[in-house]
């Protein structure tokens, strides 16, 4: 009997894949961590292991680093699956050996098992049906999983807003991580990129609650009740988001590279231009899913711009959101006079960013024009 070692912190995703090994005749362990990954890998000799990379005490690269030195189990194959990971990590795991780099959001249940047992049994085939089934009633189960999770977090975050306690905001990331992993077993791949990207947001206020203001709450929230709009049936909720056209305007490099950076974490490209007259002229015949804008710029401010872009037919209801140092109420106020949907203030987090364009992408949590 083939063995394989899952090295998972989360333990609904763990049991989920367990469950699945051993119905097709495999033998499972879980470990939780990376230390306890390599003792397992040592002791117990397993013929492939599935590796998450976010682990606790050592971490995925980390016992990769060692698996590739330890003597007899070097050569173990090893299936890296875990959520987003930057260029430079896929290619340092690669060249430690990995066979597969699998994203959770984008790979489902039944794909990695055709993987697992074309790696262990080249030529064998597996059999479609029953797990069919088995992954259709995990579904199901997840999905009211998901909702019954989105409906404690609601009130756990109206009680964050009032009484400004950090460690409601821990609870609430607990809870955001195991929405990400019924979410992304239930199919609804749109709730599970959003609350992946979410989690990391709340990870930083957790770590750093100076960072916390008015603006990340309410990204907060925004995302919150966007995921609640992706949870119902709607095959549409099963789709992945597809590459987005997204400008940002920005007269300062520093400020255009950090937003362009940000949306790379959540794979989503954009068009960065420092000019506002030249952006102007793009967006009178190029369509954009999503336009991003400084206010204060010379020669054509944001507000001017958004307002001249609300009278082209591509862009009487694309959404647009400005981020700048002028926060005031004043500012905010103009800009949504101007035709803007949303605003964050300078200088942002990055991560805050991510959210709120995927907000945006996703599930707009206003649409313009009704």
């Amino acid at each position: 009997m083939k063995k394989i070692l899952i090295v998972e912190n989360d333990a609904m995703i763990a049991a989920v894949f367990r469950g699945k090994f051993t119905r097709n005749g495999l033998d499972v362990l879980v470990a939780q961590d990376g230390k306890e990954g390599l003792e397992q890998i040592t002791a117990w000799k397993p013929d492939l292991v599935i590796l998450d990379l976010m682990l606790p005490r050592v971490g995925g690269l980390s016992l990769l680093r060692s698996l590739r030195t330890s003597g007899p189990v070097q050569d173990i194959p090893v299936i890296v699956y875990s959520n987003s990971f930057s260029k430079s990590t896929e290619a340092e795991a690669r060249a430690l050996g990995a066979s597969h780099m699998l994203t959770k959001t984008e790979t489902r249940p039944n794909q990695l098992m055709d993987i697992v047992m074309s790696v262990l049994y080249p030529a064998a085939l597996a059999a479609p049906v029953q797990e069919a089934l088995n992954e259709q009633s995990e579904r199901v189960q997840c999905r009211q999983t998901a909702r019954h999770l989105l409906s404690e977090m609601r009130p756990l975050l109206k009680e964050f807003f009032s009484r400004n306690d950090v460690a409601l905001l821990h609870t609430l990331h607990r809870k955001i991580h195991t929405f990400g992993a019924n979410a992304w077993i239930a199919g609804l791949q749109r709730a599970a990129h959003l609350s992946d990207v979410l989690e990391m947001l709340l990870r930083v206020l957790c770590e750093h609650p100076k960072y916390i203001t008015f603006s990340t709450d309410k990204t907060v929230l925004q995302a919150i009740e966007c995921l609640g709009r992706m949870s119902d049936d709607s095959p549409v909720n099963e789709i992945p988001l597809q590459k987005p056209a997204i400008l940002i305007v920005d007269d300062q490099e520093i400020a255009l590279h950090a937003a362009n950076l940000a949306l790379k974490k959540a794979k989503l490209p954009a068009v960065g231009m420092t000019d506002p007259v030249e952006a102007l002229n793009l967006l009178e015949s190029t369509p954009f899913d999503l336009v991003l804008l400084d206010i204060d710029m010379p020669y054509l401010d944001g507000m001017e711009l958004c307002t001249h872009l609300r009278t082209f037919p591509l862009h009487e209801k694309t959404p647009v959101v400005f981020f700048s140092q002028l926060s005031e109420v004043g500012y905010r106020i103009g800009s949504s006079a101007a035709g803007g949907s949303d605003f964050i203030g300078k200088p942002f987090l990055a991560i805050e960013l991510t959210v709120k364009a995927l907000v945006w992408l996703l599930n707009p949590p206003v649409q313009l024009g009704t």
